[in-house]
């Protein structure tokens, strides 16, 4: 078992300090914003009918995400600003991982056609893709806020 070690100095030898957290929270936004991208697409071009409400609930914790994600991308420059934003962050994950576990089982309880449940089985894989980026984003920023205490 490994010793233990004080979270500071954990952090010194983490390898996202300094500026290079700084660029990997920009490629990780980067990233959001073409998974964001990247689920929007097949919303468009299955044309799918109705959504179910827990896939529309989860992609609108997405856009609470993104909200808060530009909101603390302002803050950075003090990090003690970002406050809760990881924690935030964290719970609109877990939200949307469920209410997208949620979707599926309705699609594959309502059965039928194979036609409407495959878009939106990708509209769900979409969804859950593009929350991962946001938490991991929303983590840098807390290492950030770490490092500077």
């Amino acid at each position: 078992m490994p010793p233990h070690r004080p979270a500071s100095r954990a952090l010194a030898d983490h390898p996202l300090r300094g500026g290079a957290a700084l660029y990997d929270f920009s490629l990780t936004l980067a990233d959001v914003v073409d998974a964001m991208e990247h689920t929007g697409e097949p919303l468009v071009v299955s044309q799918v009918g109705t959504r179910p409400t827990p896939l529309l609930d989860a992609a609108k914790g997405i856009e609470r995400a993104a909200e808060l994600t530009v909101a603390a991308s302002w803050k950075l420059n003090d990090t003690q600003d970002l406050g809760d934003y990881y924690v935030q962050i964290r719970k609109l994950k877990r939200q949307g991982e469920r209410l997208v576990r949620q979707a599926l089982g309705a699609l594959y309880k309502r059965g039928g056609s194979t036609q409407e449940p495959l878009p939106l089985h990708d509209v769900s894989e979409s969804i859950r893709h593009t929350i991962a980026p946001q938490e991991r984003a929303a983590r840098i920023a807390d290492l950030l806020r770490i490092k500077d205490a």
